[in-house]
C-alpha cells in the first residue's frame, strides 16, 4: 500500500487530448482501475507514462441494471431542479441525470466512462511516508493542516464539502496514528 500525489489523465481512445488532475491516491485500496493501481504500486517516484484501458480493468462495462427511473418528486423534497446532464448523489452514490419526462427523470448509475477504452496518462509526484506527510498531503486541498498532541486540527478552505470532511476524518483514523480530527 503506497500513498502517492499523481497527476492523472484520462481520455477516450479517440479524443486528443488528456483531462488531467493532480490527486492524492492509496494504491491497494480498489479506488483507482486495476491496472492503473498495479502500475502505480509497482512505479517509482517521477515515473510517467500512458496505460491503454480495456473496460474489463478499467471501468467496467455498461450495465443496464444501473439506469433507474427515479420520481421528481424526490428531488423536489430536497429543493433540487434536476436538468439532464447534472450528477447528483443518491444514498452517497453518484447517478447522471440523462433524460426528464412524464414527471420522471432516468438516472444512470453506471461510472461515467464504462464500457470505454480508455489512454491514462500519470506523472507520480510524491510518495507519503510519514503519517505527517500523509495526512499533510491528503487534507492539504481541503485547508491548513495542523497537528496536536493526539490529534489533527484543519483550517478548512470555504469550499470544504460535508463529504470532504468525512472522507478526511475517516482517511485520517484508518491510515494514521491520529485518532481525532477538529474542523475551524
Amino acid at each position: 500500500m503506497r500513498f502517492l500525489e499523481v497527476e492523472l489523465g484520462f481520455k477516450k481512445k479517440e479524443d486528443k487530448t488528456f483531462k488531467r488532475n493532480s490527486v492524492c491516491v492509496v494504491t491497494e485500496e480498489r479506488a483507482l482501475p486495476k491496472a492503473l493501481d498495479e502500475t502505480l504500486e509497482k512505479s517509482a517516484v517521477g515515473s510517467e507514462s500512458i496505460l491503454t484501458l480495456n473496460p474489463e480493468n478499467s471501468f467496467g462495462f455498461r450495465n443496464p441494471d444501473l439506469i433507474k427511473v427515479v420520481n421528481l418528486n424526490k428531488f423536489k423534497k430536497q429543493g433540487i431542479n434536476p436538468l439532464p446532464g447534472m450528477t447528483l448523489l443518491f444514498d452517497g452514490v453518484p447517478g447522471r441525470i440523462k433524460s426528464i419526462s412524464g414527471g420522471r427523470a432516468v438516472v444512470d448509475f453506471n461510472p461515467e466512462l464504462a464500457g470505454e477504452t480508455l489512454e491514462c496518462s500519470y506523472k507520480i509526484l510524491k510518495e507519503f511516508k510519514t503519517d505527517e506527510e500523509k495526512v499533510s498531503g491528503f487534507g492539504g486541498k481541503l485547508g491548513k493542516v495542523s497537528f496536536k498532541e493526539a490529534g489533527v486540527s484543519i483550517k478548512l478552505n470555504s469550499d470544504a464539502s460535508e463529504e470532504e470532511k468525512q472522507k478526511f476524518k475517516s482517511f485520517v483514523e484508518k491510515h494514521s496514528s491520529y485518532k481525532k480530527v477538529d474542523f475551524e
